[in-house]
């Protein structure tokens, strides 16, 4: 693991109904509405080395009839927990994402959707076999993923590390106190999963 110690949550400003860019209904109920469903993919994008990284930024972004983007945000771990981080931002302008194309920190590279679905799930399910559940964001910012069913293609995403659940925690925190250390004992078994204790991760 070389750069997890700097691997930040893009943070993004939260979509605010500000009366010229939002829709008509205010932003949850557009989600909430399926019509984001509805809109076309712009583009995709995961941070660079998300394989090796095993925790990872990824971006949906679709794009309406003025130009403007709706987009859900994911911080996924593909090593243990899950879905961590979530937000959306509804109708705005593509500049909003500026910050995130120009971090040279955590630069992104472009990806399928197909792709960017399957490593979102395949995290999710991973983390479910511990009960660990996704940010509660999540169930918004799912709506702007594709449903997960048949139509969109398979792709398998290895989780786990070294075939096992692996848990980056933040030193300021007591890690055996952690929620996900927490659910691994219980559900894993102690001896059934690594942790790294780290000075610098920021969820």
């Amino acid at each position: 693991m070389q750069n997890s110690e700097r691997l930040l949550f893009l943070y993004l400003p939260m979509s605010k109904n500000n009366g010229n860019t939002a829709p008509a209904l205010s932003d949850k109920a557009y989600l909430k509405s399926g019509r984001a469903r509805k809109l076309p993919i712009y583009a995709c994008y995961i941070t660079k080395g998300w394989k090796e990284e095993g925790i990872c930024n990824v971006l949906i972004i679709r794009k309406h009839v003025n130009n403007n983007v709706s987009f859900g945000h994911f911080m996924v771990d593909i090593w243990c927990t899950g879905v961590k981080s979530t937000s959306y931002n509804v109708n705005k302008d593509i500049s909003i994402l500026d910050p995130v194309f120009n971090n040279t920190e955590l630069p992104m590279i472009e990806i399928s959707y197909e792709l960017a679905h399957n490593i979102i799930y395949s995290a999710l399910a991973y983390a479910e076999e511990y009960d660990i559940k996704p940010h509660k964001d999540f169930e918004l910012t799912r709506l702007i993923l594709e449903e997960d069913d048949d139509k969109v293609e398979l792709i398998e995403i290895e989780c786990g590390k070294d075939g096992k659940p692996f848990l980056v925690v933040v030193n300021s925190q007591d890690s055996r106190n952690n929620y996900y250390y927490q659910q691994l004992l219980k559900n894993a078994g102690e001896g059934n999963f690594d942790y790294l204790v780290s000075p610098d991760v920021i969820y």
